[in-house]
């Protein structure tokens, strides 16, 4: 036999009482993070960023907030792009390169990169309206 099936065949042929459980098994375990913590360490010494008087849910209503408002600065800042790509006004490279002279290098520029242009502004106005989404669901 295998030192393994002798070492089975072993265990399964021991009486009940000979087989004792290991010590961190038993059920007067105590808890492993009792008496961790000293109650007198304050927050701050673990880098918490905590006032005395303020408790969790403001902290986290503040950081909702500060969330939102970055949020939607990216939110204006991407529609701003989308307007310099495929704006309406003649200020947009798509403008630009629509009202190009022919054979010149913004002419070959419009033809080849057009749809590529609008595909890009298109993926960028998804983006910016998932995140507007995420705004409101955050209300």
């Amino acid at each position: 036999m295998s030192l393994f099936k002798n070492r089975f065949v072993t265990l399964l042929e021991q009486e009940e009482e000979d087989i004792k459980p290991p010590a961190d098994v038993t059920s007067e375990a105590p808890n492993p993070l009792e008496g961790e913590v000293d109650p007198s360490v304050s927050p701050k010494e673990f880098g918490a960023n905590v006032e005395p008087g303020e408790d969790i849910e403001s902290l986290k209503q503040t950081s909702l907030a500060n969330q939102k408002t970055e949020l939607q600065n990216w939110v204006v800042k991407i529609e701003e792009f989308i307007e310099y790509l495929n704006g309406v006004n003649g200020e947009s490279i798509q403008a630009k390169l629509h009202d190009s002279g022919c054979d010149s290098l913004f002419e070959k520029i419009a033809s080849s990169e057009h749809k590529r242009l609008a595909r890009v502004a298109v993926e960028l106005s998804a983006l910016a309206e998932s995140f507007k989404g995420y705004l409101i669901a955050g209300e």
